[in-house]
Order: C-alpha cells, then structure tokens, then sequence
C-alpha cells in the first residue's frame, strides 16, 4: 500500500467521524431544546426544579416493595434486634440480601435506606421506636 492509498484511507476515516459529530452535535441541540420545553413545564407547575424533584419522588412507589412490606421488615429487624440499637443501612442490607439484589450496588441501598427511614420516622411519631442521631447515621431501637 503506497502513500497515496494510504493518505485516501485515512482522509475518508476522518470525513466519516466529522459526519458522526456533525450529526451527534444536531441530537443534542434536539434534546436541548425538548429539555428546555420539559423545563418551562415544570416551571408553569412549580416553583422549581428542585421542589418538582421532590414532588416526583416523594410518594413513588417501589418495583422491589410490596404494600406494608417495609414496615413488617422494620418491625422484624427492632424485634430481632431486642433493644439493641439498629440503623436504616443495616436494616437495608438485610432486604437487599433477601432480595438477592447486588449489596455493592450504591443507587438500591441508598433507595432502600431512605425508605427505611421515612418508615422508622413514622415510627417514632407514633412513638413505639427511639432515635438517636440524624440521617442515616441515626440509630433505632423499640421504646423500652
């Protein structure tokens, strides 16, 4: 293969990777825009971005939870726990290995521990779990 050839090669290479970003850049100012058009949606609704977040979230069911299933898992965990203090996080890795989910898997535990914690916050509204701490570092245990 002479120069030539070769030069032919490389420059046709490069035309088709120009091609790529050309049309690749035109996808993006598509999706700009329709993030744009969601944005301004958003806005005739909400406030913010932010409070629309926490709309979305708040009350979103769960794929890997049925109904009641995670107050029955917190009440199971402080019972076996008999009054020793018990995390959000430990309570978690428990469900996720019955799950048989992957326990390294950062957005699962941090979902299940969250909603953990709303669970145990009623909890201790109710009144019948202690806490101690803040976030998920707080600790729970059955009112003694």
């Amino acid at each position: 293969m002479d120069n030539n050839e070769l030069i032919a090669a490389l420059i046709y290479k490069r035309n088709e990777a120009e091609q790529d970003i050309i049309t690749l850049k035109k996808r993006v100012a598509l999706r700009r825009s329709e993030l744009h058009q969601i944005d301004c949606a958003i806005k005739v609704l909400t406030p913010d971005l932010r409070t629309a977040r926490l709309i979305a979230t708040r009350h979103a069911r769960s794929r890997f939870f049925v109904s009641g299933e995670l107050s029955r898992r917190c009440q199971d965990a402080l019972r076996e726990a008999k009054g020793t203090w018990i995390t959000a996080e430990d309570i978690a890795r428990i469900a996720i290995r019955e799950k048989g989910l992957s326990p390294d898997d950062a957005a699962i535990r941090g979902d299940f521990t969250r909603r953990l914690l709303w669970t145990l916050n009623r909890f201790v509204k109710r009144e019948t779990v202690e806490k101690e701490g803040w976030g998920t570092a707080a600790r729970w245990r059955v009112v003694s």
